[in-house]
């Protein structure tokens, strides 16, 4: 046991002193190459123990789960290549041929074609191999579809039609997070909670090996029971739908809010970005009411945080059925900040239209209308503060005020799932006109099925989100007309 607590810590010490590195940017590439290749395929054996058999059928089977991953990673091996590209062959010692080997066009063209190529075959032998397989009452085949497929023909269609929303709602999109929208925040969270254990560890508060396992229990528990049963109930499987848009949302934030503040001139789908200096600079040149500039800058960025971040919060208390309630104090900070926001927004959105992603892109415009009016803008903002605070008292009147809050946050995710949904079809037609100029029908095939079940996913997770938001509303109305407050 000692052993294992000795290279427990040397093993924690070594994660943390690469996340260190990297995150400062001083990395060696080989480093990186060899990261990069244990990132995936860590990713890779998550998806493994989460088990998709299980899932599907409500028995684990390890060798069609193996062969179902296996699937998926050729299939996104372009998500994997790009990564790897993204490093400088220049600098590399070990690995520098073969960087520069895939980044000879033709050589990436023609991987990304046949392996993908080669996932769908081993998909479509996943799915005819799982049609031959008994699946349990506590099942997702069996929740979708029920007894209404019979026939050897339906059944494969079934499992055929899971295996590729599995793959295009949650598998390659969370990939694409793994590798790129989370990766500096997750670095820099990793860092700090090694920090934290580390510390408590030296003033005796916790055992570090404790910590490592506890972790472990809670990581085992909820693949292993608590997200099975999300795809196997009929009242928590909408949950499943409904949480990858509010995720979704959530991921924007580290996507484009936090490159906005911290500088950052790029983008996750390569889109240039301002920064919060910049625009700061120009109205302090022109403008002497500091306070009143802070102000306006700090509603509008905690707004749009919470248009990105609260949905998840909202998906969060209806699915542990607790209500939505807010204190009176912040209620009326988010009114008088709100105000500030629909005067002054600075951030807009548009669907990403173009190109080899589909998504929504975060435009931060000229801070030219912020030059007047900053002063008349922070009164009113006072003045609905205070206008909540005093009118807010009473706990039935504080609901209402929480409905009309909720409201804006909703029609933010109506336009950003429109625009989501928009760039989608955008991104498929797009490449199915392509695959068909090219006579690649194969590949085709597979776009139309992953266009399909993208809207019937996003259409039903979407009206799922909103009458679940309107029940808990309305049972928190309840409740309180019952207390007679």
């Amino acid at each position: 046991m000692n052993k294992t607590k000795k290279y427990t810590e040397i093993l924690i010490f070594i994660l943390m002193a690469l996340i260190a590195i990297e995150f400062f940017g001083i990395l060696p590439e080989d480093l990186k190459f060899i990261i990069n290749l244990l990132s995936w395929i860590t990713f890779g054996y998550i998806f493994y123990k989460l088990s998709p058999t299980k899932i599907i059928l409500g028995n684990k089977c390890r060798l069609y789960d193996f062969l179902i991953v296996i699937s998926y990673s050729f299939m996104i091996s372009s998500d994997i290549i790009g990564l790897i590209l993204t490093l400088d062959y220049g600098q590399s010692l070990l690995f520098s041929k073969i960087i520069y080997f895939l980044s000879l066009e033709y050589v990436y063209t023609a991987l990304e074609l046949w392996l993908f190529r080669l996932g769908g075959l081993i998909l479509i032998t996943s799915a005819y191999l799982l049609s031959k397989m008994k699946h349990e009452e506590k099942s997702l085949l069996n929740l979708l579809f029920g007894t209404a497929i019979k026939t050897k023909t339906k059944i494969f269609l079934a499992h055929f039609f899971i295996l590729t929303g599995l793959f295009v709602t949650y598998f390659s999109f969370i990939a694409e997070w793994f590798s790129l929208a989370m990766d500096s925040a997750l670095t820099l969270l990793c860092l700090i909670i090694g920090i934290y254990v580390v510390w408590n560890k030296k003033y005796g508060l916790f055992r570090k090996i404790e910590i490592v396992s506890k972790i472990g229990e809670s990581v085992k528990r909820f693949f292993e029971e608590d997200l099975c049963s999300f795809f196997h109930e009929k009242n928590k499987v909408g949950y499943v739908f409904s949480g990858i848009i509010v995720l979704h949302m959530f991921s924007e934030f580290f996507s484009y809010i936090i490159p906005f503040i911290s500088g950052e001139t790029h983008s996750l789908y390569g889109h240039q970005n301002a920064n919060l200096a910049s625009f700061l600079i120009i109205d302090i040149s022109v403008h002497n009411n500091y306070l009143a500039i802070a102000w306006t800058y700090l509603s509008i960025l905690c707004i749009i945080l919470l248009f990105l971040l609260l949905p998840s919060a909202i998906w969060y208390a209806n699915l542990k059925k607790r209500g939505i309630s807010i204190n009176r104090v912040l209620l009326s900070f988010y009114y008088s900040m709100l105000l500030v926001y629909l005067a002054k927004s600075f951030i807009s959105m548009m669907s990403i239209k173009a190109g080899d992603v589909a998504g929504v892109v975060f435009l931060f415009e000229k801070p030219a209308s912020f030059y007047f009016g900053l002063d008349y803008i922070m009164i009113l903002s006072l003045a609905a503060f205070l206008f909540v605070l005093i009118f807010s008292e009473h706990r039935r009147i504080r609901w209402y005020y929480t409905l009309l809050g909720v409201m804006p946050v909703l029609l933010f995710c109506v336009k950003y799932v429109w625009y989501f949904a928009a760039s989608i079809i955008s991104y498929y037609l797009r490449n199915i006109g392509l695959l068909f100029n090219y006579n690649y029908y194969f590949i085709l095939l597979f776009m139309l099925a992953f266009l399909i079940v993208s809207l019937l996913f996003y259409i039903y997770g979407f009206f799922f989100f909103f009458l679940n938001v309107f029940e808990e509303m309305k049972r928190e109305h309840n409740y309180i007309i019952e207390q007679k407050d």
